[in-house]
């Protein structure tokens, strides 16, 4: 049975390079992201179907699912890959803004784009092996300076994943992290690097 995904976050970084690794080895790929034009480019590129959406507005994860469903004809895979990176040190930092921000962009998303997400994995059935991957960090497993809210947010991100393995056992679906270390995608310069950072 042909793998029917979705992949968030996918016009840079990890995102872009799993949608275009899954679109090459015969999945059929919806792929999301804020930048337009990097969809298009990677629309060309992987030859699959892309749609620009803003996941931490109302409504756009379901929207995204749906888009999905009904483009791809079902669906048996999510990839979360959408993620955020905004630095603050506990006492320096790390507000109340900064926290929202940072589990809204890691947590909330990938939570939405599950629950709506789930009902369909559970149609697709087990033959299918329907699964959910959500990219979180090693920031998830050990703490670093800086970056308070951040890996609390992973930290999150893994133990709702853990939870949700548990509960859709029953149901065949798979659920995984994946706890990357730094890999020098566009994140770090959105969450404030410099050039001379950046290169360090």
């Amino acid at each position: 049975m042909k793998r029917l995904a979705i992949v968030t976050g996918a016009t840079s970084g990890i995102g872009r390079a799993v949608a275009t690794n899954l679109a090459r080895n015969g999945a059929r790929v919806l792929a999301t992201g804020r930048n337009k034009d990097a969809l298009k480019r990677l629309e060309h590129d992987a030859q699959c179907h892309v749609v620009a959406a803003d996941l931490t507005h109302d409504g756009e994860c379901e929207r995204v699912v749906q888009k999905a469903v009904d483009t791809l004809g079902g669906l048996t895979t999510l990839v979360n890959c959408a993620g955020v990176l905004q630095p603050g040190a506990m006492g320096a930092g790390a507000t109340l803004a900064n926290f929202k921000f940072n589990f809204q962009g890691n947590v909330q998303n990938a939570f939405e784009m599950m629950e709506h997400a789930i009902p369909h994995l559970k149609a697709a059935g087990v033959e299918a092996g329907p699964c959910i991957v959500n990219v979180s960090s090693v920031n998830g497993l050990q703490s670093f300076g800086g970056v308070a809210t951040y890996c609390a947010a992973k930290a999150a991100l893994d133990m709702l994943c853990r939870c949700a393995a548990v509960d859709l056992a029953p149901f065949g679906i798979r659920c995984n992290n994946v706890n990357p270390g730094l890999v020098l995608t566009e994140l770090q310069k959105r969450g404030g690097l410099n050039d001379e950072q950046y290169e360090a």
